[in-house]
C-alpha cells in the first residue's frame, strides 16, 4: 500500500492498495447526475481532469479526518467540504485480493490522478491509520458499558440480560451498516425482525385491551394493525422515547465524519474562522433497527419469553394476559384422516382444541359454515414460520452474509415449497371450499410435480390455497399449544428441506431464483416472455419447439398451455411449456442457466458481450446527451 494525493486536491490523502482490471469506461456506480455515465464522465465534469480510456482503476481508502464546521464573523455556519468521491458498495470489492482496512470506505480511484505524497515520517501515516481505528473501538466498548448501565437503571429487565451477553455480540448489536464495518447489526436486525413480527402477534391476540374483540376482527384488520406496530416510524418513536438513539454507533470512521467523544476541538484561524465539531444523531431507519436488533440478542441467549418481558418494558407491546384467547368458534372434533395428516405433518399428537383444525380447513368460499375461514389461523402461522425459520438459519449457519440469509428463508417459505409440503401430506383433500376451479388447478399441480418430472424449488405453481392451509394448521398448532408446540411443529415440517439445505452447507446460490442468475450473467441481455401456446406457435412458426415435460415437442395451434420463453437481442433462446403462466417462465429460465452453468466458456462469452453492450449503451447515451455523433464507433447492431 501508498499513501498518494490526488493531483486535484493535494490536500486530501488515499491510501492506495493496488490496480484492478477495471478502467475509466467502466460504468460510474452513482449516476445521479445527467451526463455521469462512466468514471471518465465523472472525473471531466466534477475534477475537471480529462483521462484517456485505458487509465487503470486503482483500490483506496480514504483514511481518518476529523469532522468539522466553519463559523465565519457573521454567526454563518458551513460544514467542511469532504471530498466527494464515486460510492461503491461493499460487494465491488470482494472480488480482489486486497485486505482492506476495517471502518474505511473503499472506492476506486484512477491510475493517472495518483501522485505519492510527501511523507517524511512514517510514524505520522500510522498515527493517522491506526491510531483512530483503535480509538474507534474503545469508544464501541465505552458505549456498550453505558447502554448497559443506562438500562440497569431504567429499565431494570433488559439490563440484567444485558450484563450477560458477551460484550463483543453487543458491540454488534449497536453498531449500524453505515460504519462500514463488517460486524454490524444486520443480521441481529433481520432476525430481531422475525421476533418482532410473533411478538405482535401474540400481543394483538392476547393483550388486556384486545381481548374481549380479538374474534372480531378480519385477518386483514390483524394484518394492518400488526404492520403498524412493526414499522420504522413506530420502532424509532419507541427508541428515543427510551432513550436507546443515544447509543446507536452509526458513524463510519472516515472521511471527516468522526471523532472521539471527549475530544473537543477549537481552532481559530484566519479571518476569525473557528472549527469545532459538527453535531450528527441516528436517523429513524437506525433507529428502529437497533430495536429489533436488541429484540433478536435477548431472543438468541435467552429465549422467547425474554423477548417478550422486554418488549414491554420499553413499551414495543401491549402487555398481555395470563390465558390465551381461543381463537376458534369451532367446536367439532375434525375428521380423524384429517386429524392424522395434521399428525404427521407436524408431529403434534393431541390438540386442546380440536375445533382450531377444523377452522384450518375451512376455505372463505365456505360462507354457508358456522365456523370462521383459515384467514386468522393463516395470519397467524405466518408469523411463526417466519420466527422458527429464522432461528434455525440464524443460528445453523452463522457465518454465512444477511443477504443468504434472506436468500435462504425466501427459498424455504415460498409459496411452492408450503404448497408442496400441503400436498405431499394430503391435507389439500380436507379443505372445506366451494370453488369450482380448485380441484382441476389441483389435478395440474399434482401432475407438474409427478415422479416422470425433474424441476427444483422454483419449477411448480401450487395454488396459494395450499400454502394457506398449511399456514394455517401452524397457527392452530401455536394457539392450541404455545410459542415451542408451533416451533416443533415448523422443524418437523421442514425437517427434509432442511435436511437439503445442511448437505449443501448453506450454499444460497443452490436456492436463488433463475431470473436473478440470469440478470446476473447477462444483465440486459435478457428478456422473459409468456405467451398463451396459440400465439406461441402463430409467432414462432412450427419449427419452433418448447420443452414439455422430458422432451421437446412443437405448439399446438388449439393448445391451452403457456409458453415461457428466453431470449436475447429479439432470438428466442429456449422455450418451455407448462399448465401455468409462472412455472413456465421460471422453468425457461432454470434450463437457460442450466445450460450456462454447463458450458463455463459460453457463460464467460456471455459476461463479456454484457460488458461491451453495457459500455457502448453508455457511450450512445453520452454522446447523444452532448449533442456529439461518432463515426469511429463500432456499430451497435454488428456487436449484438
Amino acid at each position: 500500500p501508498r499513501l498518494c494525493q490526488p493531483i486535484y486536491n493535494v490536500n486530501t490523502q488515499y491510501i492506495v492498495l493496488g490496480p484492478t482490471e477495471k478502467d475509466c469506461r467502466n460504468i460510474f456506480p452513482d449516476q445521479d447526475e445527467e451526463g455521469i455515465y462512466t468514471f471518465q464522465d465523472y472525473y471531466r465534469v466534477k475534477k475537471d481532469v480529462e483521462l484517456s480510456d485505458d487509465n487503470v482503476l486503482f483500490v483506496a481508502q480514504r483514511p481518518f479526518g476529523m469532522p468539522a464546521r466553519y463559523v465565519d464573523r457573521n454567526g454563518k455556519v458551513s460544514e467542511n467540504a469532504t471530498m466527494t468521491i464515486p460510492r461503491t458498495i461493499d460487494s465491488e470489492f470482494e472480488e480482489y485480493d486486497f485486505e482492506l482496512l476495517s471502518g474505511l470506505a473503499a472506492v476506486h480511484l484512477p491510475q493517472s490522478v495518483c501522485q505519492e505524497s510527501e511523507m517524511a515520517d512514517p510514524s505520522l501515516l500510522l498515527l493517522s491509520v491506526v491510531l483512530p481505528q483503535i480509538l474507534y473501538n474503545i469508544e464501541r466498548r465505552m458505549v456498550a458499558d453505558s447502554f448497559i448501565r443506562h438500562c440497569k437503571i431504567n429499565f431494570p429487565c433488559l439490563g440484567n440480560y444485558l450484563k450477560d451477553i458477551p460484550i463483543s455480540e453487543l458491540h454488534i448489536g449497536m453498531t449500524a451498516k453505515a460504519t462500514n464495518i463488517t460486524d454490524n447489526y444486520d443480521k441481529y436486525e433481520w432476525f430481531g425482525d422475525g421476533v418482532l413480527k410473533l411478538l405482535q402477534t401474540d400481543t394483538l391476540l392476547n393483550a388486556h385491551e384486545l381481548r374481549c374483540w380479538v374474534q372480531c376482527l378480519h385477518e386483514g384488520d390483524l394484518t394492518h394493525l400488526r404492520s403498524a406496530m412493526t414499522n420504522n416510524s413506530y420502532l424509532a418513536a419507541a427508541c428515543q422515547k427510551v432513550g436507546f438513539d443515544n447509543f446507536v454507533m452509526d458513524t463510519p470512521l472516515a472521511r471527516g465524519r468522526w471523532m472521539p467523544q471527549t475530544l473537543e476541538l477549537y481552532s481559530h484561524k484566519e479571518e476569525g474562522l473557528v472549527i469545532t465539531q459538527g453535531d450528527s444523531s441516528p436517523g429513524m431507519k437506525s433507529c428502529a433497527d437497533i430495536m429489533e436488533s436488541i429484540l433478536g440478542l435477548i431472543y438468541i441467549y435467552f429465549g422467547y419469553k425474554a423477548a417478550t418481558d422486554v418488549g414491554v418494558e420499553c413499551g414495543i407491546l401491549l402487555p398481555q394476559g395470563n390465558e390465551v384467547v381461543e381463537l376458534s368458534y369451532a367446536k367439532n372434533m375434525p375428521p380423524e384422516r384429517a386429524f392424522q395428516a395434521v399428525q404427521v405433518l407436524t408431529g403434534r399428537t393431541h390438540f386442546h382444541s380440536p375445533g382450531l383444525i377444523e377452522e384450518a380447513f375451512t376455505h372463505p368460499s365456505a360462507v354457508h359454515e358456522a365456523v370462521p375461514s383459515y384467514q386468522r389461523l393463516e395470519w397467524v402461522g405466518d408469523a411463526v414460520l417466519c420466527l422458527a425459520m429464522r432461528e434455525w438459519i440464524f443460528r445453523t449457519f452463522p457465518h454465512i452474509s444477511v443477504g443468504d440469509m434472506v436468500t435462504l428463508d425466501a427459498a424455504m417459505v415460498s409459496n411452492e415449497v408450503l404448497g408442496y409440503q400441503c400436498f405431499k401430506s394430503t391435507l389439500h383433500t380436507f379443505i372445506n371450499h366451494r370453488q369450482q376451479s380448485l380441484p382441476t388447478r389441483i389435478e395440474r399441480y399434482k401432475w407438474s410435480v409427478g415422479e416422470d418430472v425433474g424441476r427444483g424449488i422454483w419449477g411448480s405453481d401450487p395454488p396459494k390455497i395450499l400454502s394457506d392451509v398449511v399456514e394455517a394448521v401452524l397457527g392452530a398448532v401455536h394457539i392450541d399449544g404455545g410459542f415451542h408446540a408451533g416451533k416443533m411443529a415448523v422443524q418437523t415440517m421442514m425437517r427434509p428441506l432442511m435436511d437439503a439445505v445442511e448437505s449443501v452447507k448453506g450454499d444460497a446460490t443452490v436456492f436463488r431464483h433463475p431470473i436473478t442468475i440470469l440478470n446476473e450473467i447477462g444483465g440486459r441481455m435478457f428478456d422473459f416472455e409468456i405467451v398463451r401456446e396459440d400465439a406461441f406457435l402463430r409467432d414462432r412458426g412450427r419449427d419452433m419447439k418448447a420443452w414439455h415435460g422430458t422432451g421437446w415437442r412443437q405448439a399446438c395451434v388449439d393448445g391451452r398451455e403457456s409458453v415461457g420463453s428466453v431470449l436475447s437481442t429479439g432470438q428466442n433462446l429456449v422455450s418451455v411449456l407448462e399448465p401455468s403462466m409462472k412455472s413456465a417462465r421460471n422453468r425457461a429460465c432454470a434450463l437457460a442457466v442450466a445450460v450456462l452453468e454447463d458450458n463455463n466458456e459460453l457463460s464467460q462469452r456471455w459476461v463479456e458481450v454484457s460488458t461491451i453492450i453495457e459500455r457502448q449503451c453508455t457511450l450512445a447515451i453520452t454522446l447523444e446527451s452532448n449533442g456529439i455523433a461518432s463515426d469511429d464507433e463500432d456499430d451497435l447492431d454488428n456487436i449484438l
